[in-house]
Protein backbone atom coordinates (compact mmCIF):
# COMPACT_ATOMS: atom_id res chain seq x y z
CA UNK A 1 0.00 0.00 0.00
CA UNK A 2 1.40 3.55 -0.94
CA UNK A 3 0.10 6.47 1.14
CA UNK A 4 -0.09 9.54 -1.08
CA UNK A 5 -1.02 11.82 2.18
CA UNK A 6 -1.39 12.57 5.46
CA UNK A 7 -2.36 15.26 7.52
CA UNK A 8 -3.85 16.25 11.15
CA UNK A 9 -5.93 19.65 11.01
CA UNK A 10 -7.74 21.56 14.16
CA UNK A 11 -10.38 23.67 12.80
CA UNK A 12 -12.32 26.63 14.26
CA UNK A 13 -14.96 28.05 12.62
CA UNK A 14 -12.87 30.81 10.38
CA UNK A 15 -9.67 29.36 11.18
CA UNK A 16 -7.51 26.22 11.71
CA UNK A 17 -3.94 24.66 11.95
CA UNK A 18 -2.61 22.29 9.85
CA UNK A 19 0.36 19.48 9.69
CA UNK A 20 0.79 16.70 7.29
CA UNK A 21 2.38 15.87 3.76
CA UNK A 22 -0.05 17.99 1.56
CA UNK A 23 0.50 19.75 -2.22
CA UNK A 24 2.45 23.12 -1.60
CA UNK A 25 0.49 25.50 -0.22
CA UNK A 26 1.08 28.25 -3.36
CA UNK A 27 -0.32 25.78 -5.69
CA UNK A 28 -3.39 24.00 -4.72
CA UNK A 29 -5.42 23.54 -7.61
CA UNK A 30 -5.09 20.70 -10.07
CA UNK A 31 -6.84 19.41 -13.97
CA UNK A 32 -8.99 17.11 -14.68
CA UNK A 33 -7.50 13.38 -15.35
CA UNK A 34 -8.24 10.01 -14.94
CA UNK A 35 -5.28 8.84 -16.85
CA UNK A 36 -2.69 10.20 -14.14
CA UNK A 37 -3.78 9.48 -10.82
CA UNK A 38 -0.57 8.78 -9.00
CA UNK A 39 0.68 12.26 -9.37
CA UNK A 40 -0.60 15.30 -10.33
CA UNK A 41 -1.72 15.53 -14.06
CA UNK A 42 0.40 17.98 -16.37
CA UNK A 43 3.43 17.97 -14.04
CA UNK A 44 5.83 18.10 -16.49
CA UNK A 45 4.04 21.53 -18.26
CA UNK A 46 3.41 23.51 -15.72
CA UNK A 47 1.84 22.10 -12.59
CA UNK A 48 4.16 22.73 -9.76
CA UNK A 49 2.30 19.60 -7.26
CA UNK A 50 5.20 17.65 -5.37
CA UNK A 51 3.84 16.55 -2.30
CA UNK A 52 5.95 18.21 0.31
CA UNK A 53 5.43 18.15 4.90
CA UNK A 54 3.91 21.16 5.94
CA UNK A 55 2.90 23.24 8.83
CA UNK A 56 0.39 26.07 7.91
CA UNK A 57 -2.16 28.26 9.61
CA UNK A 58 -5.00 29.38 7.75
CA UNK A 59 -7.55 32.11 8.16
CA UNK A 60 -11.02 33.37 6.90
CA UNK A 61 -11.89 36.90 6.53
CA UNK A 62 -15.44 38.01 5.61
CA UNK A 63 -15.79 41.20 3.74
CA UNK A 64 -19.55 40.82 3.73
CA UNK A 65 -21.99 38.25 3.32
CA UNK A 66 -20.33 37.14 0.09
CA UNK A 67 -16.97 38.60 -0.88
CA UNK A 68 -13.76 37.62 1.62
CA UNK A 69 -9.98 36.00 1.82
CA UNK A 70 -9.02 32.49 2.65
CA UNK A 71 -5.24 33.63 3.94
CA UNK A 72 -2.58 30.68 4.12
CA UNK A 73 0.93 30.69 5.78
CA UNK A 74 2.79 28.27 6.76
CA UNK A 75 6.64 26.30 6.74
CA UNK A 76 7.63 23.56 4.41
CA UNK A 77 10.23 21.09 4.04
CA UNK A 78 11.62 21.35 0.23
CA UNK A 79 12.14 17.52 -1.19
CA UNK A 80 15.95 18.72 -3.07
CA UNK A 81 17.36 15.11 -3.95
CA UNK A 82 16.47 13.66 -7.15
CA UNK A 83 14.69 16.32 -9.20
CA UNK A 84 17.71 18.06 -10.72
CA UNK A 85 20.75 16.74 -13.47
CA UNK A 86 23.56 17.46 -13.14
CA UNK A 87 26.89 15.95 -10.82
CA UNK A 88 26.72 18.85 -8.11
CA UNK A 89 23.88 16.55 -5.53
CA UNK A 90 22.29 19.83 -3.11
CA UNK A 91 21.66 19.00 0.86
CA UNK A 92 18.58 16.79 0.73
CA UNK A 93 15.76 18.88 2.68
CA UNK A 94 15.73 22.34 3.03
CA UNK A 95 13.25 24.99 5.08
CA UNK A 96 10.68 26.96 2.93
CA UNK A 97 7.85 29.53 3.82
CA UNK A 98 5.03 29.61 1.11
CA UNK A 99 1.77 31.71 1.37
CA UNK A 100 -1.65 32.01 -0.32
CA UNK A 101 -3.83 34.73 0.03
CA UNK A 102 -7.54 33.59 -1.91
CA UNK A 103 -9.53 36.50 -2.84
CA UNK A 104 -13.44 35.54 -3.37
CA UNK A 105 -16.83 36.45 -4.37
CA UNK A 106 -20.06 34.59 -4.38
CA UNK A 107 -22.34 35.82 -7.44
CA UNK A 108 -25.18 34.16 -6.99
CA UNK A 109 -26.11 30.47 -5.68
CA UNK A 110 -24.34 29.12 -8.74
CA UNK A 111 -21.85 31.40 -9.26
CA UNK A 112 -18.40 32.15 -7.89
CA UNK A 113 -15.52 34.48 -8.84
CA UNK A 114 -12.03 33.28 -6.89
CA UNK A 115 -8.53 34.33 -7.62
CA UNK A 116 -5.38 33.44 -5.38
CA UNK A 117 -1.64 34.96 -5.08
CA UNK A 118 0.68 32.91 -3.30
CA UNK A 119 4.63 32.99 -3.16
CA UNK A 120 7.21 30.22 -2.13
CA UNK A 121 10.51 31.87 -0.67
CA UNK A 122 13.84 28.57 -0.29
CA UNK A 123 17.48 28.68 -0.56
CA UNK A 124 19.17 25.50 -1.84
CA UNK A 125 22.47 24.61 -0.60
CA UNK A 126 24.83 22.98 -3.21
CA UNK A 127 28.88 22.48 -4.03
CA UNK A 128 28.93 24.98 -1.04
CA UNK A 129 26.32 27.39 -2.41
CA UNK A 130 23.35 29.59 -0.97
CA UNK A 131 21.15 29.44 -4.11
CA UNK A 132 18.04 31.25 -3.95
CA UNK A 133 14.66 29.64 -4.58
CA UNK A 134 11.75 31.97 -4.99
CA UNK A 135 8.46 32.33 -6.89
CA UNK A 136 5.22 34.35 -7.10
CA UNK A 137 2.16 32.63 -8.69
CA UNK A 138 -1.62 33.25 -9.38
CA UNK A 139 -4.56 31.10 -9.80
CA UNK A 140 -8.19 31.74 -10.50
CA UNK A 141 -11.41 29.51 -10.61
CA UNK A 142 -14.88 31.39 -12.71
CA UNK A 143 -17.79 29.94 -13.19
CA UNK A 144 -19.74 32.63 -15.46
CA UNK A 145 -22.17 30.60 -15.78
CA UNK A 146 -23.47 26.79 -13.76
CA UNK A 147 -22.30 24.63 -16.45
CA UNK A 148 -18.75 25.87 -17.47
CA UNK A 149 -15.99 26.45 -15.15
CA UNK A 150 -12.23 27.99 -16.13
CA UNK A 151 -9.46 27.23 -13.80
CA UNK A 152 -5.80 27.73 -14.19
CA UNK A 153 -2.33 28.67 -12.58
CA UNK A 154 0.56 31.18 -13.20
CA UNK A 155 3.83 31.14 -11.65
CA UNK A 156 6.80 32.87 -12.34
CA UNK A 157 10.36 32.29 -10.74
CA UNK A 158 13.78 30.78 -9.92
CA UNK A 159 14.74 27.72 -8.82
CA UNK A 160 11.75 25.86 -9.17
CA UNK A 161 12.94 22.10 -9.83
CA UNK A 162 12.60 20.94 -6.63
CA UNK A 163 8.81 21.40 -6.56
CA UNK A 164 8.11 19.66 -9.50
CA UNK A 165 8.51 21.49 -13.03
CA UNK A 166 9.40 18.59 -14.76
CA UNK A 167 12.47 19.63 -16.51
CA UNK A 168 14.85 19.14 -13.92
CA UNK A 169 16.85 22.27 -14.58
CA UNK A 170 17.01 24.28 -10.73
CA UNK A 171 20.13 25.85 -11.00
CA UNK A 172 24.14 25.84 -11.89
CA UNK A 173 27.20 25.42 -10.22
CA UNK A 174 30.47 26.50 -12.18
CA UNK A 175 33.63 27.49 -11.61
CA UNK A 176 35.12 30.71 -12.87
CA UNK A 177 38.69 32.04 -11.95
CA UNK A 178 39.49 29.86 -9.23
CA UNK A 179 36.08 30.75 -7.52
CA UNK A 180 33.06 28.49 -7.28
CA UNK A 181 29.23 30.27 -7.82
CA UNK A 182 25.95 29.21 -7.97
CA UNK A 183 23.52 30.08 -10.25
CA UNK A 184 19.42 30.05 -9.52
CA UNK A 185 17.77 29.37 -13.30
CA UNK A 186 14.76 31.06 -13.70
CA UNK A 187 11.63 29.56 -14.84
CA UNK A 188 7.79 30.54 -15.82
CA UNK A 189 4.77 28.54 -16.75
CA UNK A 190 1.54 27.37 -15.83
CA UNK A 191 -1.66 25.49 -17.12
CA UNK A 192 -5.54 26.62 -17.47
CA UNK A 193 -8.75 24.20 -18.12
CA UNK A 194 -12.41 25.01 -19.19
CA UNK A 195 -14.84 22.13 -18.01
CA UNK A 196 -18.32 22.29 -19.53
CA UNK A 197 -20.80 20.00 -17.45
CA UNK A 198 -23.00 18.79 -20.38
CA UNK A 199 -25.44 16.98 -18.40
CA UNK A 200 -25.73 16.06 -15.15
CA UNK A 201 -23.17 12.84 -15.22
CA UNK A 202 -20.91 13.96 -18.37
CA UNK A 203 -18.20 16.30 -18.01
CA UNK A 204 -16.02 17.65 -21.18
CA UNK A 205 -12.19 18.93 -19.71
CA UNK A 206 -9.67 20.73 -22.31
CA UNK A 207 -6.78 22.06 -20.61
CA UNK A 208 -3.39 23.06 -21.87
CA UNK A 209 -0.02 23.86 -19.43
CA UNK A 210 3.84 25.41 -20.15
CA UNK A 211 6.76 25.50 -18.36
CA UNK A 212 9.34 27.99 -20.18
CA UNK A 213 12.67 27.99 -18.93
CA UNK A 214 14.55 30.96 -19.35
CA UNK A 215 16.86 29.97 -22.13
CA UNK A 216 19.61 32.61 -21.85
CA UNK A 217 20.52 30.39 -18.59
CA UNK A 218 20.32 27.09 -19.92
CA UNK A 219 23.60 25.31 -21.72
CA UNK A 220 23.24 23.46 -25.10
CA UNK A 221 20.73 20.75 -25.14
CA UNK A 222 18.90 21.71 -22.35
CA UNK A 223 14.91 21.63 -22.29
CA UNK A 224 13.93 25.08 -23.05
CA UNK A 225 10.03 24.55 -23.01
CA UNK A 226 7.68 21.82 -22.22
CA UNK A 227 4.00 22.35 -23.76
CA UNK A 228 1.10 20.11 -23.69
CA UNK A 229 -2.47 20.00 -25.15
CA UNK A 230 -5.65 17.56 -23.59
CA UNK A 231 -8.71 16.84 -23.22
CA UNK A 232 -10.87 14.01 -21.60
CA UNK A 233 -14.66 13.38 -21.17
CA UNK A 234 -16.05 11.67 -17.80
CA UNK A 235 -19.43 9.87 -17.59
CA UNK A 236 -20.41 8.87 -14.10
CA UNK A 237 -21.59 5.63 -13.75
CA UNK A 238 -22.69 5.63 -9.87
CA UNK A 239 -21.68 8.10 -7.44
CA UNK A 240 -17.77 6.57 -7.03
CA UNK A 241 -17.86 4.84 -10.52
CA UNK A 242 -16.36 7.09 -13.44
CA UNK A 243 -15.69 6.05 -16.92
CA UNK A 244 -13.35 8.40 -19.13
CA UNK A 245 -11.64 8.63 -22.46
CA UNK A 246 -8.95 11.08 -22.48
CA UNK A 247 -5.86 12.28 -24.89
CA UNK A 248 -3.08 14.49 -24.58
CA UNK A 249 -0.12 15.34 -26.71
CA UNK A 250 3.49 17.25 -25.61
CA UNK A 251 6.24 18.71 -26.78
CA UNK A 252 9.43 19.97 -25.85
CA UNK A 253 11.54 22.56 -27.47
CA UNK A 254 15.86 21.39 -26.92
CA UNK A 255 17.96 24.61 -26.66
Amino acid sequence: MRIRTASIEIAWKNRSVMAGLEKPIFNPREPSSLAQVGISPLTGAGNLWLWLPQVRFEQDLHFNATTGCWAQVGAVQTREIGPYVGTVVPEAARPAAEGRFNFYHKLDEDRRLEIAGGFHASTTHAGGQSIPSNLFAMDWFFNPWKRLEFTGVFYSGQNVAHLGSGTRQGFAVYTASGKTYGTALGSRGGWGQATLHVVPRLDIHLFNGQVDDANSDLGTGAIGKNLLFGGNAYFRLAPNVLMGLEASAITDDDI
